[in-house]
């Protein structure tokens, strides 16, 4: 299991941490819109493989929180 960890995401800056099996745009999207943190239908992410960081994004360029992501449980 993969450990994600949302950091101040959306105009609320809501941070919170979910398990996935894998880590996937639909798993990401699923975790952001289960959480309605973000009301956008154009939701996309970023990852750096290496730090193990990324960037939610919306609209194709704005930035709108982060994640970590970590073997093990949250």
């Amino acid at each position: 299991m993969l450990t994600i960890k949302f950091i101040e995401v959306g105009a609320s800056k809501l941070s919170w941490s979910t398990q996935v099996k894998e880590l996937s745009h639909e798993t990401l999207l699923a975790a952001v819109k289960e959480k309605g943190a973000l009301m956008s239908s154009e939701i996309d992410f970023s990852y750096d493989e290496q730090s193990g960081s990324g960037q939610v994004i919306v609209g194709m360029f704005r930035t709108v929180g982060r994640f970590e992501v970590a073997e093990g449980q949250a």
